[in-house]
């Protein structure tokens, strides 16, 4: 993103702080501007082709799939004071080939990370370098740094942040006075005595869609993005039957569906004069008779019982809904992200596609809906069957994958899916599924 500074450097109306990583190693940018220069800022992003989108200071620009982040705030949002601003941006130093992009100086870069802490987090390794960079500056940075921090109202800050850096152990969160812990924890029992504690819980979006519609794709470049956003996310996959313990299941069950029938021996008409007795006649020589051929064994006659295969849909709707539930919740509840390649709708397609499209399988899709949990957002990427054929040809036929497409128009009536013209250009439809996921969903 190196040429991404280069044009805010160009565009910029006055000195801006690069206040997080710095390049070739940033992946989005914290920038502080002074407080007057916000507007025309804003207005020099708009025609860089940059779109604000929750929180107000963030920028976000999509190019050659990638997702560009600046996050631009005023000085005075940052809580700072009055008269600390202009010492922020008077002891600014100009960084390397930019005219008015500036790294803090090294007191003021300890002030500044210590506003960017996260309690519970171990600092990362930029953040850390970041520090080591402003101590070698100024051997004295925390003591000098302490003497400012009293101004900013960040004295307790700065020293959990400095024993987080000497130490390696993550950001202590701020511990409220006894009286302020005493108060919050009355107040949280009489107003609500059976709410859980709150957990860290991320978000998950779905992508369905034919084999080489591009779902793969996509979830590999919304991971990106929101990597670039610092979030943690994970990409999941599921397919309907693909189940390693359904195996075990299904032996018995295909020799319910298998039934092997064998002919009675045979009968028919007794031959002219068999119940007459003939007169003696010599015994002839016996000719040589060849060896004796095994009868030949009718084929196996398959019985398509409809309950036994109304169960066995049943089992497989069961098993691909834990599975979802499992592996989902392992991360959610650890606030990481997830997005799903393959979810809910393919696998309602899969059902009627696989054990008969007449059937309507009622009880196995309640169980999915039930089971599984709801994603935040679900999209459906439609091509046409010519279209994914052409990009993934060796899982289905033409025929089938029409077959399929159909039945995806028919399915995602009964769900809440957003539906995304997938023969697109990749970077339009990753355009798309990004902006909605920034503003509709969580930090």
């Amino acid at each position: 993103m190196t040429s991404v500074l280069d044009e805010l450097d160009a565009a910029a109306p006055g000195p801006v702080i690069v206040w997080g990583s710095l390049p070739p190693e940033g992946r989005d940018y914290d920038l502080v501007c002074v407080p007057q220069d916000a507007a025309p800022f804003a207005a020099a992003l708009r025609t860089l082709g940059f779109s604000v989108h929750r929180p107000a200071t963030r920028w976000i620009r999509v190019s050659d799939c990638e997702l560009q982040v600046v996050d631009l705030v005023p000085a005075d949002r940052l809580g700072i004071p009055g008269p600390e601003i202009a010492d922020l941006f008077a002891a600014a130093l100009p960084l390397p080939g930019h005219t008015r992009m500036f790294v803090p100086g090294p007191v003021h870069e300890l002030l500044l990370q210590t506003l960017k802490g996260t309690p519970g987090v171990p600092l990362p390794r930029h953040r850390r370098a970041r520090l080591e960079m402003a101590l070698r500056a100024d051997a004295d940075g925390w003591e000098h740094a302490w003497l400012r921090a009293t101004r900013w109202g960040i004295e307790e800050d700065l020293e959990r942040l400095k024993l987080a850096w000497r130490t390696g152990l993550p950001l202590a969160a701020p511990v409220p006075r006894l009286r302020s812990r005493v108060r919050s924890r009355v107040r949280s029992r009489i107003r609500s005595p059976m709410k859980r504690p709150d957990r860290a819980t991320g978000w998950l979006v779905s992508l369905s869609g034919l084999d080489g519609s591009g779902k793969s794709l996509q979830a590999r470049l919304l991971r990106a993005a929101m990597d670039n956003l610092g979030q943690d996310t994970v990409i999941e996959w599921a397919r309907l039957s693909h189940n390693a313990g359904l195996d075990t299941i299904a032996r018995p069950v295909k020799r319910l569906l298998s039934i092997r029938t064998r002919p009675g021996p045979a009968t028919g008409p007794e031959p002219a004069g068999a119940a007459s007795d003939p007169a003696p006649q010599p015994a002839p020589r016996p000719a040589p008779q060849p060896a004796p051929q095994p009868a030949p064994q009718p084929a196996p006659r398959r019985v398509d019982h409809r309950l036994v295969t109304q169960s066995w849909a049943l089992i497989v709707a069961l098993a691909n809904a834990f599975t979802y539930r499992r592996v989902v919740r392992r991360h959610t509840r650890r606030g990481r992200n997830v997005i799903c390649d393959r979810y809910l709708l393919d696998s309602y397609v899969q059902l009627r596609f696989r054990y008969g499209r007449q059937r309507e399988f009622a009880l196995q899709r309640l169980l999915l809906r039930i089971v599984t949990p709801r994603p935040q957002l679900s999209y459906l990427l439609v091509v046409p069957p010519e279209t994914a054929n052409s990009r993934k040809a060796d899982q289905f036929t033409l025929p089938e994958l029409g077959e399929q497409a159909q039945l995806y128009v028919e399915e995602s009536a009964r769900l809440p899916v957003r539906a995304i013209d997938g023969s697109r250009a990749a970077e339009e439809v990753f355009a798309q599924i990004v902006r909605e996921v920034l503003d509709e969903l969580p930090e």
